[in-house]
């Protein structure tokens, strides 16, 4: 079954282009199908062996039209899982994460990726969501240089209330410390 499933997917992949692709992968995600895994997988693979970059295959997928409906939040998950893939192959996560991307979309990706209930990545998403804190800290990014950060991207006052928290508590669980000391009330 492998190779019946393998000489499909090499045969959609070489009659139809990344597009077509796409919509094909997000209606077998309604299924639990093997096929539907099998297909992703190559999918997301031959954008890595292509050299997409995230930012890639963010504007392949569409991303930037903002659509709260459930095919856009498969389509989301398609990203977080070919972030995941491109994580997987290169340890040097900045690259992925502070280059290929901006940090704003890549938090709104993630939050609008851990409340939608139907997603089977929570863990992923979550592990992403600990790398982007983990590169803020790098690069001394403070919870009040995170919220003009993530104003300045157009990120929501409500969102950036969640990020911040999530920020926040990222800090206290890893026991670093906020760079900016905190201001006391008088």
């Amino acid at each position: 079954m492998e190779a019946a499933i393998g000489v499909m997917i090499k045969t959609m992949s070489s009659h139809y282009k990344d597009d077509v692709l796409v919509k094909v992968l997000v209606a077998g995600l309604e299924s639990n199908s093997i096929i539907a895994d099998h297909l992703l997988e190559f999918q997301l693979l031959k954008w890595e062996n292509d050299g997409k970059t995230a930012e890639q295959v963010s504007t392949l997928l569409k991303l930037n039209e903002a659509s709260p409906d459930k095919f856009m939040n498969r389509l989301e998950m398609v990203w977080v899982e070919y972030v995941y893939v491109l994580i997987r192959s290169n340890p040097d996560l900045s690259n992925v994460l502070m280059t290929d991307a901006t940090m704003a979309r890549i938090a709104k990706i993630l939050d609008s990726a851990l409340a939608d209930d139907m997603t089977l990545l929570g863990v992923r998403v979550q592990e992403l969501r600990d790398e982007q804190y983990t590169q803020w800290i790098q690069r001394d990014i403070t919870l009040e240089n995170a919220k003009v950060m993530l104003l300045k991207e157009g990120v929501d006052e409500k969102l950036i209330k969640t990020i911040r928290s999530g920020y926040a508590n990222f800090l206290r669980e890893t026991r670093y410390e906020d760079p900016l000391p905190r201001l006391r009330r008088v």
